[in-house]
């Protein structure tokens, strides 16, 4: 699910104000993307899973392959077994998945 337009503008006027600079400054960019799926992920009680959640979810599964790891890291995110269906392309969000299917 990709972030909605009017929640983007307001993360960027709380952070950057008026500061036409600042907007396009890519550290603000990516806190204004992080932000903003964490309150799509919220709204959606867990059941939407942002690109954020899906990625720190697989890269922790790839990195330590720890199950204990990425259920106390990610409990709050993802579980083990969502990675799983991740890792294996069950849930991938279109943007992912377009890409992937680019590559192919």
């Amino acid at each position: 699910m990709s972030v909605p337009q009017d929640l983007l503008d307001f993360y960027f006027t709380l952070i950057a104000g008026s500061n036409q600079k600042r907007k396009n400054n890519s550290k603000c960019m990516r806190q204004v993307k992080s932000y903003c799926e964490d309150v799509v992920y919220g709204v959606h009680n867990g059941k939407v899973k942002t690109s954020k959640h899906i990625m720190l979810g697989m890269s922790l599964k790839i990195l330590t392959n720890i199950r204990k790891i990425i259920d106390i890291i990610h409990s709050p995110f993802i579980s083990y077994p969502g990675v799983g269906l991740e890792t294996e392309g069950h849930i991938l969000p279109d943007r992912i998945q377009e890409y992937v299917l680019k590559q192919l």
